[in-house]
């Protein structure tokens, strides 16, 4: 993931996570596999913080100069991550070598030569 990036409700970035090193790696780890297990998600994970950014163009009182983003906490990102990770990897065995739509380093050209 990249660092210097906006945290969400729970102030965590990744640059705070990478300089934890292992002990904050264990916690990560540790915490996962709890809702792994429980199959209960964290609460504060699905707290989103939107806010409206200025796009630096035109009036700054009409509402459409502004766009919005979403900050979401860095560990329910994670492990967001992870499981997209692993779903996508067991997809992927289970398509046949025709199959390339929505799939990585694929494109309509290699379907035209099929």
């Amino acid at each position: 993931m990249k660092s210097r990036k906006a945290p969400g409700s729970d102030e965590m970035t990744v640059d705070i996570l990478k300089a934890g090193g292992e002990p904050v790696l264990r916690w990560l780890v540790k915490r996962f596999a709890d809702v792994w297990i429980n199959e209960q998600m964290v609460k504060e994970w699905s707290v989103t913080t939107l806010i409206r950014l200025y796009k630096n163009k035109g009036d700054k009182k009409i509402r459409d100069n502004y766009r919005g983003i979403a900050l979401l906490n860095i560990t329910s990102k994670i492990f967001s991550r992870i499981i997209h990770n692993r779903i996508q990897d067991l997809i992927n065995g289970q398509l046949l070598e025709i199959q390339s739509g929505f799939r990585p380093n694929r494109s309509t050209m290699d379907q035209i030569f099929t």
